[in-house]
């Protein structure tokens, strides 16, 4: 009989366990879905046949909006370069879009990509070297950045770049400006 209740115990654990990892998480909600969706893509939707060499997707504090950005360098008719943004966003209240902005009538695009290689990101190695980490936020927002198209300081060698940071952040800092400048220039017309 004593054996009887452990063993009791020890079943209704086990199934209790069993019935806690078949438990699905709850449904994201709508705006949180699409920010992921808008996300997943940044880095592979084509503009006029033309993959992005960056992007930049930046989720609000608490998760309360958020924008999926890449970032295209395309040949004009006459050879020279141009540049277009592509912009997806939404927020908590269901708001979204699709916007663009393009360097053929926004000198800010061109202002933004120089901002762009200026950021300057290297790896810390703890305890070695110049030990200068700022904490994290308490309520951070989160800026993830990547290129296929880095460059190396003084070698010039072609490489990734994938980095992430809070709002506080150089990444954040150079897009916070550069999204001041941008709003004057964000269009629903996709640039031919």
């Amino acid at each position: 009989m004593r054996l009887a209740l452990p063993v009791a115990i020890l079943v209704a654990l086990l199934t209790g366990q069993a019935a806690l990892a078949d438990a699905k998480p709850p449904p994201k909600p709508d705006y949180v879905a699409k920010g992921e969706a808008a996300q997943a893509v940044s880095r592979k939707v084509r503009h006029h046949d033309v993959q992005p060499f960056a992007a930049l997707d930046e989720t609000a504090p608490l998760g309360r909006a958020w924008s999926s950005s890449s970032f295209y360098a395309l040949r004009d008719d006459t050879g020279g370069r141009r540049w277009v943004v592509r912009r997806a966003w939404g927020n908590l209240s269901g708001a979204g879009g699709l916007v663009w902005a393009d360097s053929r009538t926004c000198p800010a695009v061109a202002a933004m990509l120089k901002g762009m290689e200026a950021l300057t990101l290297r790896p810390d190695v703890p305890g070695l070297g110049a030990e200068d980490l700022k904490p994290p936020s308490t309520d951070p927002g989160l800026y993830a950045f990547w290129s296929y198209q880095a460059v190396s300081e003084g070698g010039g060698w072609i490489m990734g770049l994938s980095a992430t940071g809070d709002h506080a952040s150089p990444l954040a800092r150079w897009w916070n400006v550069a999204g001041r400048e941008l709003a004057k220039c964000w269009t629903e017309q996709e640039p031919g």
